[in-house]
């Protein structure tokens, strides 16, 4: 599951118990919205993030288009996946 966090709350050690951070994620596939808690020996994946300057293009239906302002390079993205960010 591809997550992105939203929000990290109520950081804490209950009585003698190891220490949890309680965070909101959201699923980056789905949009969904959900809670999870983590604790200090859980195992959590690393993830590189790069991050690229595009220009936009043109949109076509719900595809929207942006070029890579290095090398020229065209991506496409749809209205859902802008939609968790930057489209209302």
């Amino acid at each position: 599951m591809t997550c992105i966090p939203y929000s990290a709350s109520n950081t804490g050690t209950p009585g003698n118990l190891r220490a949890f951070i309680q965070a909101k994620l959201r699923n980056l596939r789905t949009g969904a919205m959900f809670e999870h808690r983590f604790r200090s020996p859980d195992p959590i994946e690393k993830v590189n993030v790069d991050e690229v300057n595009m220009e936009f293009l043109y949109a076509d239906g719900d595809s929207y288009y942006f070029m890579d302002t290095e090398n020229y390079e065209q991506t496409h993205l749809t209205r859902d996946t802008l939609a968790m960010q930057w489209i209302t």
